[in-house]
């Protein structure tokens, strides 16, 4: 999934102590260290796509994430993400490309991603700088404007007869 000579470093250290107007050190930065940042450097390429999954979790549970791996893509740099049961597909299109498309989704959205169930129903999606969005065939969102929108499907199961459609009535 990366390129071989990919190298991580992390940390939450300024690069320098923050200077007050008067150009005094303040303790500040002892008090409130910097957020947590994570750089990834590679050998320098004319084109270079990265896709970083962070799976931040408590430690007593474990990581959510089972697998990551590549997505075939036509257009875009898709990949596939295991986690509690369900797989999200991300694609990020290419700035070249009019429209992009991977696992049965179609784009021109800059960043896409569907999530699917087990059973492979869509259960959410979200599109970022974008008109259209397609899952299998089926327009699930259609804007004038590219915009950014997302979705979390509920499916609310009813099954009949209920206890009240085999209540008769007293008349």
């Amino acid at each position: 999934l990366a390129p071989a000579d990919l190298r991580y470093s992390q940390s939450n250290e300024r690069p320098f102590p923050i200077k007050t107007e008067s150009r005094a050190w303040s303790r500040y930065t002892e008090a409130f260290p910097q957020t947590w940042h994570i750089r990834a450097t590679t050998a320098s390429a004319e084109e270079e796509q990265i896709l970083a999954v962070m799976d931040a979790y408590d430690a007593g549970e474990g990581p959510a994430v089972q697998a990551v791996g590549p997505v075939d893509a036509e257009g875009a740099l898709a990949a596939s993400i295991e986690c509690d049961g369900h797989t999200e597909t991300v694609l990020f299109r290419d700035g070249a490309a009019a429209s992009a498309s991977a696992a049965g989704i179609e784009t021109d959205a800059r960043v896409a991603s569907v999530g699917r169930n087990a059973d492979g129903a869509v259960i959410r999606w979200l599109l970022s700088d974008g008109t259209r969005l397609a899952v299998d065939g089926v327009e699930v969102f259609s804007a004038d404007a590219r915009c950014d929108a997302a979705a979390q499907i509920a499916c609310l199961l009813y099954t009949s007869p209920s206890p009240r459609d085999r209540t008769r009535s007293r008349m």
